[in-house]
């Protein structure tokens, strides 16, 4: 009681009031619980909001962004119907600053924000806003379902944004129905929560306004036409896939088909039409003749020496010339030696008939 006194007494001075907030601005960044609601209740009872108060009246645009900044931080909320009204100033820092702060400090502020916003609302303006909702404990999310017709594209463009991100899928119909939006950021959101709410009976839609849309939408529909879409999408598909000329799409188009009804497209660059695939190794084939690995690489038939295949008769004739030369021998055994060389050379004849082959055998031997 006795420091509040103290600083009271010191309040009058202009630079201890700017260097007193400055402090409780750094502090409140720095504390939780209690001691945060504490501080904030300080920063009120000494009177230093307002000084953020005649901030808002500068002439200034950087002067009032801050007055607003430092209410909002120090989370007075008496100060939100000052605040709302420039959530539509010309100056866009203002607005800016103005948005968050209204969302910040109160429940129901991004209704406000929704309904009374006339200017644009930019994709980076969105995702701040988002992570101010994320800051307000025990926050419960309006149906933002509502904000689909409104006149402001970017507040249809939030909305969207926001149903899916908070898992709302209770307004299947009306996001449908934003397909056919002439705004293409807007049919691409609402494509998006086609897709993550799987609302399957959207794929007529998307045939339909498939050729009205600009490219990059047109990816976006395959897609969701491949996650979404069953057999009885493939004529269509197929079509796409033929008649774009664009290179994306129709890749597109095909991704799709194989997502639907996997391997219905086939790899068909770089392969060889003609290349027979054989047998693969291990297998039994009835039909293949496997090669005489210790003949394999010897001519069929060399000078003076017979034939390694040879034939049946063949082999008959060599076993009876072998048993009469033998027989020579028994009956001869002082006999000359050019005999035996006779019947040699016999052996290494061609084969002759084994009549032929008997006959000179018995006329060498007389």
């Amino acid at each position: 009681m006795e420091l509040k006194i103290s600083i009271r007494e010191y309040l009058s001075d202009k630079s201890f009031r700017k260097i007193l907030a400055d402090i409780l601005f750094d502090l409140q960044k720095d504390v939780a619980g209690t001691t945060r609601d504490r501080l904030f209740r300080l920063y009120v009872q000494l009177g230093l909001h307002h000084d953020s108060y005649k901030k808002l009246s500068s002439w200034r645009w950087d002067i009032v962004a801050q007055g607003i900044l430092e209410l909002a931080q120090m989370e007075v909320n008496h100060a939100f119907q000052y605040i709302a009204k420039y959530i539509n100033d010309k100056r866009g820092i203002v607005r800016k600053q103005a948005e968050l702060a209204v969302v910040h400090l109160k429940q129901d502020g991004i209704d406000y924000l929704l309904n009374h916003t006339q200017y644009n609302i930019s994709e980076w303006q969105q995702l701040k806003l988002i992570e101010v909702l994320e800051t307000i404990p025990n926050y419960k999310a309006p149906k933002f379902k509502t904000w689909l017709i409104s006149e402001n594209k970017d507040v249809v463009l939030f909305s969207l944004r926001l149903i899916k991100y908070y898992n709302q899928n209770d307004a299947a119909e009306s996001i449908i129905e934003l397909v056919k939006h002439k705004d293409d950021d807007i049919k691409i959101a609402a494509i998006g929560c086609i897709r993550d709410f799987h609302f399957v009976q959207a794929v007529g839609a998307l045939q339909a306004i498939f050729p009205q849309c600009g490219n990059i939408v047109k990816v976006h529909l395959l897609d969701a036409i491949g996650e979404l879409g069953t057999v009885v999408e493939l004529p269509f598909l197929e079509q796409v896939a033929a008649t774009e000329t664009m290179f994306s799409i129709a890749n597109r188009a095909n991704r799709a088909i194989t997502t639907i009804q996997p391997d219905a497209i086939l790899p068909t660059k770089d392969i060889l039409e003609d290349m027979e695939i054989g047998p693969s190794l291990g297998t039994e084939n009835q039909d293949s003749e496997i090669p005489d690995t210790k003949t394999q690489g010897l001519p069929t038939e060399q000078p003076g020496v017979k034939n390694l295949e040879a034939t049946s008769d063949e082999i008959e004739i060599e076993e009876i010339e072998i048993y009469d030369l033998v027989e020579v021998v028994a009956q001869n055994p002082t006999g000359t030696s050019s005999k035996i060389v006779e019947e040699e050379e016999i052996a290494a004849t061609e084969p002759l008939e084994i009549q032929e082959v008997e006959a000179e055998l018995e006329a060498s031997l007389n």
